[in-house]
Parts: structure tokens; C-alpha cells; sequence
């Protein structure tokens, strides 16, 4: 999986109105739940504002699977194991609600999943 590199430059007078504001910056990602409600996921947020920042990360992604979605007080009732996955992989659900590998359905860049189990939700995390 490829690393990112994000870099904030700043000029000074920038810098300074930040510092004085006592402002910092975040790295954030947004990502959809199941409802199609957005949270941000804080990657990475600075102690200080500096003129020069680079931030690397990679991203790391695994499915599982659940009867039900989790929401507040809500409580899932049969799920999965967590499987590591990367984009160009194809996984297949079978019974048990076990995962298996499937070489058929790779798609370069794009996650592929077959459910062959039962009716249950896909879950990205």
C-alpha cells in the first residue's frame, strides 16, 4: 500500500497570526457510516504552527462483516472475524462467515467482495 505525504508551508506572517490565535492544523479524513452520516477521523494534528510541515501516513484496511449495523446503543448480534485487506484484492464471504481469497475478481486499485453467506452488512474499517 503506497504512503502519503502531505506538506503545509506557511509564510511567516501566517505562522505568527496562527501562533498568536493559538490555532494548530490537523490532518483529517472524512468517512461515511452505513447511514450515510460523515465523521472526520484525525490523522495527524501539529503542537505547534511551523513554517514547513510534512506528514507521512499509509492506510491499512480491513472488512469484516455483521446481521446488523452498529449504532449508538445498539448491540451486534453475529459478526466476523477482521480481514487485513488492500485495494486489487477480491475476498469472498462463504459459509461460516468465513472470508477466502478470490483471485477471479481482482480489480487493480479496487477492493472486490462476493457474498456468497448470507444477508449481512459489509463493514470497512
Amino acid at each position: 500500500m503506497p504512503d502519503y505525504t502531505a506538506t503545509i508551508q506557511l509564510t511567516d506572517d501566517v505562522v505568527r497570526s496562527l501562533d498568536k490565535s493559538k490555532y494548530n492544523l490537523a490532518l483529517v479524513k472524512e468517512v461515511v457510516d452505513g447511514s450515510g452520516e460523515a465523521t472526520i477521523n484525525t490523522i495527524f494534528t501539529t503542537r505547534k504552527v511551523v513554517p514547513k510541515t510534512s506528514i507521512t501516513w499509509g492506510v491499512e484496511y480491513a472488512l469484516n462483516w455483521a446481521s446488523e449495523l452498529p449504532a449508538k446503543g445498539a448491540q451486534v448480534v453475529i459478526s466476523g472475524h477482521w480481514k487485513k485487506c488492500v485495494p486489487g484484492q477480491a475476498l469472498t464471504l462463504v459459509d461460516g462467515g468465513l472470508w477466502e481469497n478470490n483471485e477471479e475478481d481482482t480489480k487493480e486499485g479496487y477492493l472486490t467482495v462476493r457474498n456468497h453467506f448470507d444477508d449481512v452488512n459489509i463493514l470497512v474499517g
